[in-house]
């Protein structure tokens, strides 16, 4: 595998947004995918997942989202996710750039699962072969109170940029121990989103979800059956409403993020041998 960094710029506010692009060394390229982080973390957490698809011949690019890892700004501040979409759209261009004329996929974790699928439903690009959301943010485990989200709601247009901790609980990322400890001392992991990321998840979360039967590419959802942070359940009410176009897999045991669990390549031979079965 070949790390290298870059940059690239969003296109609506000129933000400089910091990625890492991983290429396939020993075998040639096949599929590249673009992959989108979730809420508090970066790019950088995925170089396990990266490496193994590499051996696949799989390429992976990622960029740091608004708010997030090297890309520079306020931590969990973006005033709008339709500037994540357009981080998204900036990720794709450079994926297109750097590795043309062969198929490109788009996935995402959590937040970045969500983002997915809103850029499908929103952008409807012409040219990806297929999405991979993996414990979308479909809905959270469990809501905020009601007078919270009304105070948010409230101060929104006052103080939108105001963060506060994202209530993330580090021992219900992953089952395993050490990933977890590798969660908490990563410097460029936070616990921070601003009022109005956090009611955009809220609400763009429930559009989704209304408008699944909209939904019409090749889709692989992945859920663990544990995570107590987004719900399974909503994942396969969505992957119900889709239909043929969705590939569900809900993973027994799995917490958050399945792909660091214990059995993480379990889920990495699940996206390879989907990717394979759609270029077949």
């Amino acid at each position: 595998m070949t790390e290298t960094t870059f940059t690239t710029e969003n296109a609506t506010d000129g933000k400089t947004l910091f990625g890492r692009s991983h290429l396939p060394e020993s075998v040639d390229t096949k599929a590249v995918l673009s992959l989108v982080h979730g809420l508090g973390e970066h790019s950088g957490r995925y170089a396990e997942m990266a490496a193994w698809l590499n051996q696949r011949g799989i390429a992976v690019n990622l960029i740091d989202l608004h708010g997030h890892g090297q890309t520079p700004g306020g931590r969990g501040v973006c005033e709008s996710m339709d500037l994540m979409l357009d981080d998204i759209d900036a990720l794709l261009d450079f994926s297109r750039e750097s590795v043309p004329e062969i198929p490109h996929y788009l996935m995402g974790h959590s937040m970045g699962g969500l983002l997915v699928l809103t850029y499908g439903l929103q952008r409807h690009p012409t040219d990806l072969a297929g999405y991979i959301s993996q414990a979308p943010a479909l809905e959270p485990v469990e809501l905020p109170p009601a007078i919270q989200l009304s105070i948010m709601r409230f101060l929104r247009p006052l103080f939108p940029k105001l963060a506060a901790s994202n209530g993330i609980d580090p021992a219900t990322v992953s089952k395993d121990e050490e990933a977890v400890r590798a969660y908490v001392n990563d410097p460029l992991v936070h616990d921070k989103i601003c009022i109005a990321l956090g009611l955009d998840l809220i609400d763009t979360g429930k559009w989704v979800r209304e408008n699944a039967s909209l939904w019409s590419e090749p889709l692989l959802l992945m859920h663990g059956d544990q995570d107590l942070l987004t719900s399974c359940a909503a994942s396969k009410a969505f992957a119900s409403d889709i239909g043929d176009h969705c590939t569900f897999e809900m993973v027994s045991g799995g917490f958050h993020e399945i792909h660091n669990d214990p059995e993480r390549e379990l889920v990495y031979q699940r996206i390879a041998d989907w990717i394979d079965d759609k270029a077949n």
